[in-house]
């Protein structure tokens, strides 16, 4: 199964442009930076995301779903 990435690969992207796309809170896209599970970037006041780390994290949390549905039936 083959999923579109909703992130640009090499592109930094704002917590706001995270929450919007994959409607997650600010704490949980800055706990995914802290944690290390994407890179960030602090310029000036603002922190940015790697593009390329938030596709990772979307596909192994889409597979993660997919083998839990899959564990229930």
């Amino acid at each position: 199964m083959t999923t579109a990435s909703p992130f640009a690969p090499g592109r930094w992207y704002s917590a706001q442009q995270i929450q919007d796309t994959l409607s997650l809170s600010r704490s949980t896209v800055e706990r995914l930076g802290i944690e290390g599970k994407v890179a960030a970037i602090k310029i000036g006041r603002s922190v940015r995301y790697s593009g390329d780390d938030l596709n990772s994290q979307c596909q192994s949390l889409g597979s993660g779903l997919a083998e839990k549905k899959s564990s229930q039936r």
